[in-house]
């Protein structure tokens, strides 16, 4: 086949050795930095080393589960096993807090790997958690530990298999997926990155996002490690702790590109204060990159106005989407050009239509362009006809970037990857993503399995969340969660964190009236059910957002660290049989 990733590594470590590859960074307690770098060569030596030693022990086309803290070492890592022809499979490292199938377990059971790789601060644990988990099987290797000699390392036979990574998300079911991901198909997503936004070798690319995640992981250091470029990492812990010391790696080693989160733009403009953004430059990023979600217009206006006078220039927005089951490739806001940003009318909305609005309270949707060699079309997701433009349905996607189709599960491949119009047309991946086309581009509107059908109309959770949120005092800064569930008709839950000390209201019951005739009035909905938590009362997901999904399943089992509850009767009856439940 082509170019892949393995023989562009190689090519780079000839070409360019002294060239750094990657930089660690994390920042301790006291403010301690610690910074650690690899060249291209060493770290070619490195994934030659474990390569090698590898391939003594796994066949070919094996999976190898990888568990490592933020750093390097997760670098060789993924690299050793790519070199071997062995499939890495990035999870995150093991965690008390997260549900027993939410994680690295759940991803284990899946994929069968034939061991685990991690470091040798972290075998201890690992291993632990391996017997804890009934996994003593697998076995579990610090890979800083371990190799063999580098130059007895051949060229694994690359083909259309085995595939080259195994990337893992979460279904509507809580299900583990994993996304087969060809060679082919990452180069063809990474090309498409270098291609997209015009990068070169000298594109140095900066994130403190979780690398050891799939999710990110081809958008930020595969995407450096392909272009030959480098790659500043920094822990996600430091970050979350001093979000300044983002903005400063920018700044200090003249970054062009870096993605984030739309929270991560936030968190900055709240927290960074104004002397240390008088010490930035970021007129050379040139590239702000970050996903699309309905909500993501104001963080980007508040950011850019934050951080204008540190250099920041509103045409480095780069909004991207990208389905999880792409290898990466994504549709992307064409470079060079403002954002458009549509005003929706919300009543349209809920007919499935895409009209501009303009009442205050009509959500904002961001235009973007599609990627070369992605076919984006919206369809009827019931229907499956593909809709005109303007007209609102589910994204489908086709072409060289998507992954393969998920591990071990042939009939949801066939129902996700080998989707088909009603006209015919098929190869196409089955987003879950709302939106429409408009005037060349595409709006995204929401997910479709977050929707609410309340009597024939279509209404986003996330409008009646930000309404709510402005409801009263005790709300601010916090978050809440819209979604609906059987009673056995359909009625709307609303899980809203509050700080009561911060409230106005008298009492809980009170703001629930309040609550409740606000959004009657507003939205034309009587709500089903209320539920006041404590701040931080939401389940979080990996990238640190509060989980819909997961809040909905809590509520159902009666697992919220509620404050106060106000259900219906329906509801009382069919999800607290055991009686009303009472303030907590």
């Amino acid at each position: 086949m082509r170019d892949n990733l393995v023989d562009v590594l190689v090519r780079h470590a000839v070409e360019t050795p002294d060239r750094t590859a990657a930089v660690f960074i994390h920042e301790g307690e006291g403010r301690q930095r610690y910074e650690r770098s690899v060249t291209y060569a060493e770290l070619d030596r490195a994934a030659r080393s474990l390569a090698v030693w590898l391939r003594e022990r796994c066949a070919s086309g094996e999976r190898a589960l990888l568990l490592y803290p933020a750093g390097l070492e997760f670098v060789k890592g993924l690299l050793g096993c790519l070199y071997a022809g062995v499939v890495p499979v990035p999870a995150p490292m093991p965690n008390a807090r997260r549900p027993h199938l939410k994680g690295a377990t759940g991803i284990a059971l899946d994929a069968d790997p034939c061991m685990v790789l991690t470091e040798s601060g972290h075998l201890a644990s690992v291993a632990d958690w391996a017997g804890q988990q009934g996994l003593n099987r697998m076995l579990c290797i610090a890979t800083d530990t371990v190799g063999g000699r580098h130059d007895q390392w051949c060229r694994p036979v690359i083909s259309r298999e085995p595939f080259a990574l195994l990337r893992y998300s979460w279904g509507s079911d809580a299900e583990p997926q994993g996304v087969m991901i060809g060679h082919d198909n990452l180069v063809h997503a990474l090309e498409s990155h270098r291609r997209t936004l015009g990068l070169t070798p000298e594109s140095r690319l900066v994130t403190w996002l979780p690398v050891q995640r799939g999710t990110w992981l081809v958008g930020t250091l595969l995407t450096s490690l392909f272009l030959g470029s480098t790659a500043v990492l920094i822990s996600t812990e430091s970050f979350m702790h001093h979000p300044y010391l983002w903005l400063d790696a920018i700044s200090r080693w003249r970054a062009e590109v870096s993605m984030a989160p739309h929270f991560a733009y936030d968190l900055c403009a709240e927290e960074v204060t104004p002397e240390q953004a008088a010490t930035l430059d970021l007129s050379g990023w040139r590239h702000a990159c970050t996903l699309v979600t309905p909500t993501a217009a104001d963080t980007l206006e508040r950011f850019g106005e934050r951080f204008a006078a540190s250099g920041f220039q509103p045409s480095a927005w780069r909004v991207f989407y990208r389905s999880p089951g792409t290898s990466g490739a994504a549709v992307v806001s064409t470079p060079g050009k403002e954002l458009p940003i549509t005003k929706a009318d919300r009543r349209a909305l809920e007919t499935n239509v895409l009209a501009k609005g303009t009442g205050t309270d009509s959500p904002q949707l961001i235009g973007l362009g599609t990627a070369s060699g992605t076919d984006v079309r919206i369809v009827d997701p019931h229907g499956l006809r593909v809709m005109p433009d303007g007209h609102i349905g589910e994204v489908w996607l086709r072409g060289r970037g998507l992954g393969r189709g998920y591990w071990n599960k042939q009939d949801s491949t066939v129902r996700t990857f080998r989707a088909v119009t009603a006209d015919g047309e098929g190869g196409f991946l089955r987003t879950g993503d709302l939106g429409a086309i408009q005037d060349g581009e595409l709006y995204i509107s929401g997910r479709l399995e977050d929707v609410l059908v309340l009597q024939g109309r279509h209404l986003y959770p996330q409008h009646l969340e930000e309404f709510i949120e402005h409801l009263d005092n005790g709300f601010s800064g916090l978050t809440g969660r819209v979604f609906a569930v059987p009673v056995p008709g359909r009625e709307a839950v609303v899980v809203q964190e509050w700080e009561p000390a911060a409230s106005p209201s008298e009492s809980p019951s009170e703001l629930a009236v309040t609550i409740r005739d606000a959004v009657a009035g507003s939205h034309g909905i009587a709500l089903g059910g209320l539920v006041l938590v404590p701040p931080g009362g939401l389940p979080r997901a990996d990238n640190r957002s509060a989980s819909r999904a997961l809040t909905r399943e809590l509520f159902v089992n009666d697992a919220l660290e509620a404050l106060y509850e106000d259900l219906r009767p329906e509801l009382l009856h069919r999800y607290r049989p055991a009686g009303a439940p009472v303030p907590r």
